[in-house]
């Protein structure tokens, strides 16, 4: 989560091109070259939005086959393409790779690897921003990826590095602190269950 399409997504598409098939890479709605407030605020809910809405436009573009769409993504993204299959009739294949599928099982590892004290700090941080975007203020930001130790979203062993090695002009290194509350609550494992 909190990629950009120009943090090391290029490689994909021109293989997906060299393949003969049309591509059509976006960012979500307030991250990277996207409109959209509050900026680095990821929902879930917005993001399966922005997905639909891609599929739509590419739908419109001369020379693509409205009937024979494939979605693809990775991680985070990996887990929405497999939801939007679910919704549409127009997908014809899915390419999902290391889809998060369950928020909860991600959230306990997360925790596991952080003290407790941190992980409730941020916990009540991300209730805190959460309440303040519902109000239409400003939401709180914390690191999307930190070194093992420090705080961020994502401090795990090597998230840093990967992250800031595929770094595009557009990535910022920020996310709204209520994402722990946003990523336990995903449950796509049972929507993939419904694919066809």
């Amino acid at each position: 989560f909190g990629g950009t399409k120009d943090s090391g997504l290029e490689p994909f598409a021109q293989r997906f091109v060299a393949a003969g098939l049309d591509v059509f890479a976006f960012d979500y709605r307030g991250f990277g070259a996207s409109g959209g407030q509050p900026r680095q605020s990821l929902s879930v809910r917005r993001q399966i939005g922005d997905y639909h809405a891609a599929v739509e436009a590419a739908k419109k573009l001369d020379g693509v086959d409205s009937g024979r769409i494939a979605l693809w993504g990775a991680s985070f993204s990996g887990g929405h393409v497999l939801r939007v299959a679910v919704e549409r009739d127009d997908v014809g294949a899915v390419i999902s790779l290391t889809p998060l599928t369950s928020g909860m099982a991600v959230s306990r590892y997360a925790m596991a690897s952080r003290n407790m004290i941190t992980s409730l700090r941020w916990t009540l941080t991300g209730v805190k921003s959460r309440i303040a975007v519902g109000r239409g203020g400003a939401p709180t930001m914390m690191p999307l990826v930190s070194p093992v130790g420090e705080a961020g979203a994502l401090a795990l062993e090597g998230a840093y590095e990967s992250y800031t090695a595929l770094a595009g002009p557009t990535w910022r290194n920020e996310i709204d602190s209520s994402i722990g509350l946003e990523v336990v609550g995903i449950r796509t494992a049972a929507a993939a269950k419904k694919l066809r």
